[in-house]
């Protein structure tokens, strides 16, 4: 149905307009639906019992890469895990160079000690996992997928525990109890749920048609078209965030939701629909040299990244805007990169 109405519009208002329409409303969908979702269900769980600190680390982390989540899900169930892929690892690119860089520009990030060993750590060995799987086997098989998931569901419980003893208590300021009717909150949650849905489709079906229509690879794509566009929320409350000089309390999110891409989105993604490097049609080939290598150089420099911005933030406890504008560099130098050897 969906691609029928893309169809539609496309012959009626000219390709581009179509795709442009179909993405910009995907997106938008996605991010009030995320929102929707997390307003919706972070008060369900309050009414339960469930205490803010547990809410905060689940619910509302949750929430925040719902979006990754459901667009990567349904690109596996539409056999094109190449999205899906690219999705994962230019979401962690945008949210380590492209959200810290823009932050630091704005106003230099103070980071805490705790935040650079625990959170900044374990972002950089979620994707040294992925990195590590991937060349072991060529592929990212379902094996590797449940592998992922376990690991992701051994840190939740250590992050769960930790919470509960206290050392966690500052997620509590992110949930905000809005008091209403426990229906109303139902129907947060499900319109909320249904706008993910929808909108992840609208955004996956003018992804694929943007791919068919350049004749670019998909996983340039998902690197690229998706990774951005399922950021922008990130993105919006980072840039807020520095305007208020709060910019330090998006480090922590960034961290944390490249640690959900990385076990859990691709965890998902590789269990529904494995992912091959090196086959041949439309699975993702590392062979042509004609198109983006994501086990040579995607994955690798978004791993190298993850890693540097380590020492970066660790010099003085402090992104400066002299940093932020390397860390912009290395995003646009990438995205030029990409579209340099897509075109060559």
């Amino acid at each position: 149905m969906i691609s029928n109405l893309l169809q539609y519009l496309v012959d009626l208002s000219g390709l581009f307009i179509g795709i442009g329409l179909f993405l910009v409303v995907g997106i938008a969908l996605l991010k009030h639906g995320a929102d929707g979702l997390v307003n919706g269900s972070s008060n369900l769980g309050l009414r339960m019992g469930i205490s803010r600190v547990l809410t905060g680390l689940t619910i509302v982390a949750f929430g925040t890469s719902a979006p990754e989540l459901v667009v990567s899900t349904v690109t596996a169930i539409q056999g094109k895990p190449e999205i899906c892929f690219g999705n994962v690892i230019g979401s962690n690119l945008a949210n380590t160079a492209l959200i810290l860089g823009v932050s630091a520009l704005i106003a230099p990030v103070v980071i805490q000690k705790k935040t650079i060993v625990k959170e900044g750590l374990h972002s950089f060995l979620s994707l040294l996992l992925v990195l590590v799987l991937a060349f072991l086997g060529k592929a990212l098989s379902r094996l590797d997928g449940i592998i992922l998931l376990a690991v992701f569901t051994a840190w939740m419980t250590w992050l769960v525990a930790g919470a509960r003893k206290g050392e966690s208590e500052d997620t509590a300021s992110d949930v905000v109890f809005h008091p209403r009717h426990p229906g109303l909150d139902l129907l947060y949650t499900v319109l909320g749920l249904t706008g993910l849905v929808l909108g992840a489709n609208l955004l996956v079906e003018g992804a694929i048609l943007s791919a068919k229509t350049m004749g670019v690879p998909d996983v340039f794509i998902g690197l690229t078209i998706v990774a951005v566009g399922t950021s922008l929320p990130e993105l919006a409350v980072s840039v807020v965030a520095a305007l208020e000089g709060k910019s330090d309390l998006t480090v922590g999110n960034v961290f944390g939701s490249n640690i959900f891409n990385a076990l859990l989105i691709l965890g998902v993604c590789c269990t529904i629909q494995p992912i091959e490097f090196l086959s041949t049609g439309s699975a993702i080939s590392a062979t042509e040299v004609s198109l983006p290598q994501p086990l040579s150089t995607d994955l690798p420099f978004t791993a190298l990244v993850c890693a540097l911005i380590i020492p970066l933030m660790a010099h003085k406890l402090t992104l400066s805007r002299l940093k932020g504008l390397f860390l912009l560099a290395l995003y646009f130098g990438f995205m030029a990169f990409l579209i340099f050897r897509m075109q060559g």
